[in-house]
C-alpha cells in the first residue's frame, strides 16, 4: 500500500524531486562526484516500495554523483549486520538506508567515514509530501533549539488522559551505557530528540491499546494488541508491577517474557523516553493492519510519546506508546494533549523566515491512524 500525494498544484514528479533533493542535498550533503550507496530493503517485504529509492538514485545521478545500490535481507538484529554492506560503506561518501536495517543500527557505531542517513521515505507518496519536502535545515535548526532548551531542564513529567502520570530527573544517568544514547546516523526527515533518561522514573504508564517492539531485533510477534488497559507501575526506573485485568496483564507479561528471554535481558528496566517533534508526520491507515510499520513511521509525530523498555540500552526491545500525552519540563508544558507547544515560541517561528516557501512547515498533521 502506497501513500498518494494530496497536492493539487504540484505534479507527483516535481514533488518527489523536491523530497529527493532535500534528502540528497539538504540532509546528506551530496556533491558532484560523490559516491552514494543506497541500502535497499526488498519491496517484497511490504515495507519499502521501489519508487522512492529509484527516484532518489536517478536524482543523485543527475546531480553528478556515482550511485551504487545494494539489496539487503531482513536481519535479526544489529549484531548480524551484513559484512557486504559494511564493506561497501567503507568506500562510500554517503550511505542512505531505504531499509529497516538503518533503524536497527540507529544507536550503534557504523563503518566508513562518510555520512549515514536513515530515511523514512517508504514510498514516492511520502517522498513527495511535506513530510520529506520541508527543508531539512529548518528541521535541524528546530532540533538544535529544543536540545539547547533541554540542556537546562531538571525534571520531566509525562501525563495523559488515560491515567498515565510518570516523572523523573533529566540529569539522571541511564542504568548502563552499553550502547549510545544518541543516534549514530542522520534521520530523514528529522523525527525526534535525543532520549531522556528514566533511571529515576517513578509513576504509572497506562497502556490501553498495544505494546510494540522497538524494531531493534526481530520478535515474533512484533507487537501485542491488549484486550484491556494495563498500568505499568514504575519505581526507580524499573517495572514494579503490572496492574489490570488478568487477561490483559497476561498478554503484556507474555510479550515481555518472550522479548527478554530471547536475548537474556533485564525485562524490568525502563531506559529512556522521547516524543516526536515533526508536525508533518502522518500515517493514514489503521495501526492494526501493520503495527510494526505504524510504530516505526509515526514516532516522529508530536502526538506520539514512547518509552524504551526491556534492556539497559536505548532503545531497548519493547516500546510503550502513548497517544496525545502532555509533557512538561520543570513545570512548563512543552507538549499538551499531543500538540508541540514549543513550535509557537517566537524564536522558533522566526526560523520560518529563513526558509522562503516553508511557512506551513510547522502546521500539524493529526492523521496518524488513531
Amino acid at each position: 500500500m502506497t501513500i498518494e500525494l494530496k497536492s493539487a498544484d504540484t505534479s507527483r514528479e516535481e514533488a518527489m524531486r523536491a523530497g529527493a533533493r532535500n534528502l540528497l542535498l539538504g540532509c546528506a550533503g551530496v556533491e558532484t562526484g560523490d559516491h552514494v550507496l543506497l541500502v535497499r530493503e526488498d519491496a517484497r517485504h511490504g515495507y519499502y516500495h521501489d519508487d522512492a529509492a529509484d527516484f532518489v538514485a536517478d536524482e543523485a545521478t543527475a546531480l553528478g554523483a556515482r550511485v551504487h545500490s545494494l539489496r539487503t535481507p531482513r536481519i535479526d538484529g544489529p549484531e548480524h549486520f551484513p559484512s557486504l554492506i559494511a564493506g561497501a560503506m567503507e568506500g562510500a561518501d554517503h550511505t542512505i538506508f531505504f531499509s529497516r536495517i538503518g533503524d536497527q543500527l540507529r544507536f550503534d557505531a557504523l563503518p566508513g567515514p562518510g555520512t549515514k542517513t536513515m530515511t523514512y521515505a517508504v514510498d514516492g507518496g511520502y517522498l513527495g509530501s511535506g513530510f520529506c519536502t520541508v527543508p531539512h535545515g529548518l528541521m535541524v535548526e528546530l532540533l538544535d533549539l529544543f536540545h539547547a532548551a533541554l540542556d537546562g531542564f531538571r525534571e520531566w513529567r509525562v501525563t495523559s488522559a488515560n491515567g498515565t502520570d510518570a516523572s523523573g530527573q533529566c540529569a539522571a544517568s541511564p542504568v548502563k551505557q552499553s550502547r549510545a544514547t544518541e543516534f549514530t546516523l542522520r534521520l530523514f526527515p528529522v523525527m525526534i530528540f535525543r532520549p531522556i533518561s528514566c533511571a529515576s522514573m517513578t509513576g504509572r504508564v497506562v497502556l490501553d491499546r498495544w505494546i510494540a517492539s522497538t524494531n531493534t531485533h526481530i520478535h515474533d510477534p512484533h507487537a501485542v494488541i491488549l484486550s484491556g488497559p494495563v498500568a505499568m507501575v514504575v519505581e526507580g526506573g524499573r517495572i514494579a508491577a503490572f496492574e489490570g485485568a488478568r487477561s490483559a496483564v497476561g498478554e503484556a507479561r507474555g510479550f515481555y517474557d518472550r522479548g527478554s528471554s530471547k536475548l537474556g535481558l533485564d525485562a524490568d528496566v525502563i531506559h529512556s523516553w522521547h516524543t516526536g517533534i515533526n508536525p508533518q508526520t502522518f500515517y493514514p491507515y489503521p495501526p492494526e493492519e501493520n503495527l510494526t510499520k505504524w510504530a516505526n513511521m509515526v514516532f516522529g509525530s508530536p502526538r506520539y510519546t514512547h518509552f524504551h523498555t526491556c534492556g539497559d540500552y536505548a532503545p531497548g526491545e519493547i516500546s510503550w506508546p502513548l497517544i496525545d500525552a502532555t509533557v512538561s519540563f520543570d513545570g512548563v508544558d512543552y507538549w499538551r494533549d499531543g500538540r508541540f507547544l514549543f513550535l509557537d515560541r517566537p524564536e522558533v517561528r522566526a526560523l520560518l523566515e529563513k526558509y522562503p516557501g516553508a511557512e506551513h512547515a510547522f502546521e500539524m498533521r493529526t492523521d496518524i491512524g488513531v
